[in-house]
């Protein structure tokens, strides 16, 4: 007899020792927290996919974190879901693309597999950064059910340790869920993946371990049962310790449900009829002009940054004339009556030279102000007006908005000093006038505006050659 009401909206994830069925609901674990624990080969992975099936046969939308290309093999029983990178994929991947997966993600509703296997750790966690960043941005205003899988989470957020991605792993663990934001954490290194992220997982997976020091780090998690940690080491690949304190009374030992889909490979016949649907076509083509159109705003920056350089390095050069020139004047001038008449014309042709040279520069510093102007929009060094909207003048506080006010108390001071005089001043304002403001110098008055930008409280529109920066909305 099942432990829950059977219908349309449930998944079966396995059957206890009395041969009970155990079914949990479907959007409570793609809204909720998941823990997968257990050595090398102890059937982690293999669980983990199966829950990915049964939200998948629910339509749920789902990203899983691959970094070694394992689940590209859920396409032969689902062909809509979407494998990102890889060897098997459909679409392309890369640190250029994360904040477009993530917004394709929660619009589209996708399945999809994020597979990092093709790129390197560093690369890997600033992807994953973006990428959470702005799922969470998104899903705190959509707030729709989407389900995100942390394969071997102990890279993304360790116990000791800061890679960028961390905090956002965090926020995902435990604050997602009133966004609909669900996640699972699956690792054999319990002891060293983050042990708050670890006790927001509402259902928790106990799978095979031996060693003491992952059967001591696992007792926490089985609260007032932690002696059941002692048959462990005895399980199967297919038998599993499941707790959900809030559920059950206590542990149930389970054997695992089959999956519907192979582990790891497929057979030659299997890849065969995996066909990529039409969607999955539309898909691809639209990331693969997303590449191009940023691979073509990289190489303007590139050619426009190599012409600035000429361009400074021929003002310096032609300030040097200029200054030899007038050293050889502030010379003549101490020089003797007898030779004086005959430096004469020596000094107007000097003079000529200087004047034709200072017009020199004038014209070259023209033109590099009309190189400066093409720049894309994130160098704020050419940026004129700044207004930011959405802040509370008496406390501070965004208005409307739970990810303003999150970004508004994370701020430094010093980028809250910026942030808080653009809201108080109520209209445009220019770089120079927010330097005089704030008491910093324009440069550093432009750094903290690159990192308001990427933070996305203030944005850019253009007017006409100029542009001008609007707070977010």
């Amino acid at each position: 007899m099942s432990l829950m009401k059977r219908s349309g909206e449930i998944m079966k994830i396995g059957l206890s020792e009395e041969g009970d069925a155990i079914d949990l609901d479907n959007k409570s674990v793609a809204t909720s927290g998941t823990a997968i624990l257990a050595m090398r080969g102890g059937g982690k992975s293999w669980l983990n996919a199966l829950i990915a099936e049964e939200l998948c046969r629910a339509k749920i939308p789902l990203a899983i974190l691959d970094p070694e290309g394992e689940y590209w093999t859920l396409k032969v029983g689902y062909p809509q879901l979407i494998v990102a990178g890889g060897e098997h994929a459909d679409i392309p991947l890369s640190v250029e693309l994360a904040k477009d997966l993530a917004k394709y993600l929660v619009e589209e509703r996708l399945e999809l597999v994020l597979d990092l296997s093709d790129i390197r750790r560093s690369s890997q966690i600033q992807f994953l950064t973006d990428f959470l960043q702005d799922l969470f941005v998104i899903e705190t205003k959509k707030r729709l059910p989407i389900w995100v899988s942390f394969e071997e989470a102990d890279l993304w957020v360790p116990q000791v340790g800061n890679p960028n991605c961390k905090e956002w792993v965090l926020d995902i663990c435990q604050r997602g869920r009133k966004r609909g934001i669900g996640f699972s954490l699956v690792s054999q290194r319990p002891a060293i993946v983050d042990k708050t992220a670890l006790s927001q997982a509402e259902y928790r997976f106990f799978k095979r371990f031996q060693q003491p020091q992952d059967l001591s780090a696992v007792k926490d998690y089985l609260g007032p049962h932690s002696k059941l940690v002692q048959s462990l080491p005895s399980l199967s690949n297919d038998q599993a310790l499941f707790y959900a304190p809030a559920k059950f009374e206590k542990p149930l030992a389970i054997k695992v449900s089959t999956r519907t889909t192979p582990h790891g490979g497929a057979t030659p016949e299997q890849i065969a009829l995996i066909k990529p649907t039409s969607k999955i076509i539309n898909l691809k083509e639209r990331f693969d002009k997303i590449l191009a159109r940023k691979k073509d705003e990289e190489n303007l920056i590139q050619t426009l940054e190599k012409e600035i350089t000429l361009l400074r390095k021929e003002i310096s050069k032609k300030g040097e004339e200029i200054r030899k020139l007038k050293t050889a004047k502030d010379v003549a001038k101490i020089l003797s009556p007898e030779i004086m008449s005959a430096k004469i014309m020596l000094d107007r042709e000097k003079n000529e030279r200087i004047a034709y040279l200072e017009r020199e520069i004038q014209k070259n510093k023209q033109q590099l102000s009309m190189k400066m102007t093409e720049l894309p929009e994130q160098n704020l060094e050419f940026l004129e007006k700044v207004v930011v909207y959405g802040i509370d003048l008496k406390t501070g506080r965004g208005l409307g908005d739970e990810y303003s006010d999150l970004l508004l108390n994370r701020l430094s001071p010093e980028q809250r000093v910026v942030y808080l005089n653009l809201s108080e001043a109520g209209k445009s304002l220019g770089v120079s006038q927010i330097s005089k403001n704030c008491g910093f110098s324009p440069d550093k008055a432009r750094k903290i505006l690159r990192q308001l930008m990427k933070m996305k409280l203030v944005e850019t529109a253009r007017l006409g050659k100029r542009q001008k920066l609007y707070g977010a909305r």
